[in-house]
C-alpha cells in the first residue's frame, strides 16, 4: 500500500509540473500577445531600402571615421542634426574619455629575399595595427622568423628579426590575442618588428587592421599581413630559404582628443524613467568606410527610432538611441556608463549591433532564464508576423559590456555572421563570403557594398520589434545582479559602490489585462487529467492537500485583479530571490538570478528552476 501511495504521489507531482509549465507558457503568451498588433505594424511599416539608402549616403559621404578625426566629429554633428530633424527628443552629446589620435601615414612592406632585387621584389599586403609605433625614417630590413603560436615564439631567438605570427584562425576571441599582444611578446624575444597574420578565416589578399599593443618597455612596429602573403612567407621559411622583408610604417600618435557620443530619445508615456537603450558605434578604423563595422548597427538603432516615430507610437518606457564614439579603441562607452551608473537600475535592457547587419536570425540575449522566456514569447509574435524572431543566448557588444557588468540585460543581433562565429569560422551556407563578417572586418572592403538592402530591412524589423515590445511590456525584463567589485572596476574604469542585497517579491504592476480565460486558465492550465490525478490522491493527501495543489496561491498577497491577471503577474516576477534594488518611482524592484550558457542550457535551467520551486511548495511563484 505504501508503494502505491508513493507512485500516486509521484504521478500527482508530474501532473502538477506539467500543468504549471503549460500555465506559465500560456500566461507569458497572453501578456505578450497584447503587443501582436504593434509588432505587425512595425514589420509592415519598414520602408523597403530606406535604411540601406541612408547608410550608403552616410558612409559614402563621411568615409572612415577613426577616433580623433575630423570625419568623426563631423559625423557626430550630422547625426545630431538628423535626430533633431526627425523630431526625436532630448537630443544631445556627452563627452567620452580622451581618445587617442593615431595617424597611419604611408606604409609598405617588400620581400627582398629570396627574390632578386628590382622588378622581382614582391610587394606585401600589409596594414599597420592601431596604435603601433612607426619605423625610423627609411624603414628597416630584417630576416623573418615564422612562428605559428605562442609556444613556438617562446622557443625562438628573434633578436634582430621580424617575427611573423602565423596563427591560423580558429575563432575571433582566441585568434585576436595574437594581434593584441603580439608586438609586446615578440619584443620580449628581441624582435625589431612583428607581422601578424590577419584575423580572418578568409579574405581576398586583404590585410585586416585592428587594435594592437603599444605596451612593453620598448614598443616595436606592428602590422597585419594578408593570409596569402603570410602563407607565402611560411612556405619559403619551411623550405629553408633566407626570408627578408623591408618594412616602413609612417604611423604616429598625437595628443589625446575629446570624443562625443550622440543621445536621442522617444520619451516613455507612463514610465519615462525606465529606458530601453538601442546603440551602435559611430567610429570606425581608417580603412574602408565603416559600413559593416559599424555603420549598419548605427543605422539599425537610429532607424528603429525613426520607424516608431513615423508610425506615431509612444512607448510605455523611454526608447534611447546612443551612438558611441571610440569603440575601436575599447573606450567609447566607459565614461557614459560611469556617469550613468546610478541610472543603471532603470535601464531595462541595452542593445548593441556590432557584428554586421546580415540576414537576421533573431536576438542574442544575455539575461536570466526568465528573461529568455519573455523574449521567446516576443519572438513568436515576430514569426507570426512573417519576420525573424529566434532567441539565442550570448548577447554581447564592447559598448554594452559595462552595462551587463552592472546587471543590465544585454542584446545583440543574431545573424549569419554570429552563426558563422559559433561554427568556428565556417559558414555552412557559404564558407567564403555571404554573411561572413570577418571577411570585411577592418579592411578596405568594409563598404556598403558588403551589405544587402533586403537583409538590412529584415534586421530592422527584428531589432525594432524586440525593442518596442520590451519598452511596452507591463514590467521590465528580469535581470541579474551586478558583477563582483573587481569586474565592475575593470568595466567602468573606476570604483563603483555596490548597493546592498535584499529580498523582494512581485514587481509587476496590477494593470495587466490579458484576455479573460476559462476555469482551466484560472488555474494556470490545470486540466481534467490533473484534476483526476489530484483528487484521486486525496485519500493520501487529504482534501486540503488536494485543494492546495489545485489552488497554489494565484493571487499575490495584497494584490488586486482577476486570477488570470495574477497568473500573468506571477509568471516571471513573483519568486523571492536575493536582489539588488532598482530605483523606481515609489518602489524598489527585483533583480533575478543570472544564468549563462547555451540556449539549451538556459532552457534546462529554466525547467530546473520550475521543478525546484514546485518541490519546495512554491508552485504559485512560477506559474
Amino acid at each position: 500500500m505504501r508503494a502505491i501511495k508513493r507512485l500516486l504521489s509521484a504521478l500527482l507531482l508530474l501532473a502538477v509540473l506539467l500543468g504549471a509549465g503549460a500555465g506559465r507558457e500560456k500566461a507569458l503568451d497572453r501578456d505578450i500577445a497584447l503587443h501582436a498588433a504593434t509588432v505587425r505594424s512595425l514589420v509592415d511599416g519598414v520602408i523597403p531600402g530606406a535604411a540601406y539608402s541612408w547608410l550608403a549616403s552616410f558612409t559614402d559621404g563621411f568615409g572612415s571615421r577613426i577616433a580623433g578625426s575630423a570625419q568623426l566629429s563631423e559625423a557626430v554633428d550630422f547625426l545630431v542634426a538628423e535626430a533633431h530633424a526627425a523630431g526625436l527628443e532630448n537630443v544631445h552629446t556627452e563627452e567620452t574619455d580622451p581618445l587617442p589620435t593615431w595617424v597611419r601615414g604611408a606604409e609598405s612592406a617588400t620581400l627582398t629575399s629570396p627574390r632578386l632585387a628590382g622588378e622581382r621584389e614582391a610587394k606585401l599586403h600589409i596594414s599597420a595595427l592601431g596604435r603601433s609605433v612607426g619605423t625610423a625614417a627609411g624603414g628597416l630590413e630584417a630576416p623573418v622568423v615564422v612562428v605559428g603560436n605562442w609556444s613556438e615564439l617562446d622557443a625562438v631567438d628573434a633578436r634582430g628579426s621580424i617575427v611573423l605570427l602565423n596563427a591560423h584562425y580558429v575563432g575571433y576571441g582566441e585568434t585576436v590575442q595574437y594581434r593584441v599582444h603580439g608586438a609586446a611578446r615578440a619584443a620580449q624575444r628581441g624582435a625589431v618588428a612583428v607581422l601578424v597574420r590577419s584575423i580572418t578565416p578568409f579574405s581576398p589578399n586583404l590585410p585586416h587592421t585592428g587594435l594592437g599593443s603599444s605596451d612593453g618597455p620598448t614598443p616595436i612596429p606592428a602590422a597585419a599581413v594578408s593570409l596569402e602573403d603570410a602563407d607565402m612567407l611560411a612556405r619559403m621559411a619551411a623550405r629553408g630559404q633566407d626570408v627578408r622583408v623591408r618594412l616602413s610604417l609612417g604611423c604616429h600618435e598625437g595628443p589625446p582628443a575629446s570624443g562625443r557620443v550622440v543621445v536621442a530619445e522617444i520619451a516613455g508615456a507612463e514610465a519615462a524613467h525606465e529606458v530601453v537603450l538601442l546603440s551602435g558605434h559611430l567610429d570606425s578604423w581608417d580603412v574602408g568606410s565603416g559600413a559593416v563595422d559599424d555603420g549598419g548597427g548605427l543605422a539599425l538603432g537610429l532607424h528603429s527610432m525613426l520607424l516608431v516615430k513615423r508610425l506615431g507610437m509612444r512607448p510605455r518606457r523611454t526608447l534611447r538611441f546612443v551612438a558611441w564614439s571610440g569603440e575601436e579603441y575599447g573606450m567609447g562607452s566607459s565614461r557614459y556608463w560611469r556617469e550613468h551608473a546610478e541610472e543603471a537600475g532603470n535601464i531595462t535592457i541595452a542593445f548593441e549591433s556590432d557584428a554586421g547587419v546580415f540576414e537576421p536570425i533573431g536576438l542574442q540575449l544575455s539575461a536570466p532564464v526568465q528573461a529568455h522566456a519573455v523574449a521567446r514569447a516576443v519572438g513568436r509574435l515576430l514569426v507570426e508576423a512573417g519576420s525573424n524572431g529566434a532567441v539565442e543566448s550570448g548577447g554581447e557588444g564592447t559598448d554594452i559590456a559595462s552595462a551587463m557588468a552592472l546587471g543590465i540585460p544585454g542584446a545583440s543581433l543574431a545573424n549569419e555572421a554570429t552563426a558563422y562565429m559559433r561554427n568556428g569560422g565556417r559558414n555552412p551556407s557559404d564558407p567564403r563570403l555571404q554573411g561572413d563578417y570577418f571577411v570585411y572586418h577592418h579592411t578596405e572592403a568594409d563598404t556598403v557594398s558588403a551589405l544587402d538592402a533586403g537583409q538590412v530591412d529584415a534586421a530592422l524589423r527584428t531589432w525594432a520589434a524586440f525593442a518596442l515590445v520590451f519598452a511596452n511590456m507591463s514590467a521590465p525584463l528580469p535581470r541579474g545582479p551586478p558583477a563582483d567589485d573587481a569586474a565592475l572596476m575593470a568595466a567602468l574604469g573606476s570604483a563603483h559602490t555596490r548597493p546592498p542585497p535584499q529580498v523582494c517579491s512581485a514587481r509587476w504592476s496590477d494593470d495587466l489585462h490579458p484576455p479573460q480565460g476559462g476555469a482551466a486558465d484560472l488555474q494556470g492550465g490545470v486540466s481534467v487529467l490533473h484534476l483526476a490525478f489530484a483528487c484521486f490522491a486525496s485519500s493520501i493527501l487529504g482534501a486540503a492537500g488536494c485543494w492546495l495543489l489545485l489552488n497554489p496561491g494565484n493571487r499575490a498577497p495584497g494584490g488586486s485583479g482577476s486570477d488570470d491577471q495574477r497568473v500573468a503577474h506571477e509568471t516571471w516576477a513573483s519568486r523571492p530571490v536575493p536582489v539588488v534594488p532598482i530605483r523606481r518611482e515609489g518602489e524598489e524592484g527585483c533583480l533575478e538570478e543570472a544564468h549563462g550558457g547555451t540556449l539549451e542550457a538556459v532552457r534546462e535551467a529554466e525547467e530546473g528552476a520550475e521543478r525546484e520551486a514546485l518541490l519546495h511548495g512554491q508552485a504559485s511563484a512560477l506559474r
